[in-house]
């Protein structure tokens, strides 16, 4: 079987070089897989009757190759950030500068979504598990993940909801003065429902 060219693909981060055969008997192309990748996809060849045929088949057995190789886990990607200096007592109990841009007494942030960690041979990535973007874990400054759970989800859910409500809160108590000197006159009630 004539050589026809010599083609390279990366295979788990490695290059590896493969040759484009033509038999004239049989009327194809055909490219012989390293044996690693034969054994996982049980075929010898990748054949075509054009090269570009050949070549999408054989990248289609690399495709299933790459993929039983891989572990996907889903996960919590997650971060809190405060700034805040709280005192008990004359003693600083807890202080926190995460939120460069703010500069008052107390500020609470928080995101969290839903990932899917990908481990290929001990290379690990992140991607959104609802868009299937690349996520970069040093995109986040004190980043948290933890494998996920309904019940860790619905905490960081709550969590969340619990915020929005006191941002609500407060943002009512003070729209006007008039409701902000009701809220004080009646004990601050507003925050404590």
């Amino acid at each position: 079987m004539p050589k026809i060219t010599t083609i390279t693909r990366y295979i788990t981060n490695r290059q590896e070089k493969m040759t484009v055969n033509y038999s004239s008997k049989s009327k194809q192309f055909t490219i012989r897989l390293p044996a690693e990748i034969e054994s996982i996809v049980n075929k010898k060849h990748a054949f075509g009757k054009t090269q570009e045929e050949c070549e999408y088949h054989l990248n289609k057995l690399l495709d299933q190759y790459e993929q039983s190789k891989q572990t996907i886990k889903k996960c919590i990607m997650f971060e809190f950030m405060f700034n805040a200096a709280i005192m008990e007592n004359e003693k600083c109990v807890f202080a926190a500068n995460d939120i460069s841009f703010f500069n008052g007494d107390i500020a609470i942030g928080m995101v969290y979504k839903i990932i899917d960690e990908i481990n290929i041979d001990g290379k690990i990535r992140y991607k959104d598990h609802k868009t299937g973007r690349l996520e970069s874990k040093y995109d986040w400054e004190h980043i948290n993940i933890v494998t996920w759970t309904q019940q860790r989800e619905d905490f960081l859910k709550m969590i969340k909801n619990q915020l929005e409500n006191i941002v609500l809160k407060i943002h009512e108590f003070i729209s006007t003065e008039d409701k902000f000197i009701e809220t004080v006159n009646s004990g601050l009630k507003l925050l404590t429902e």
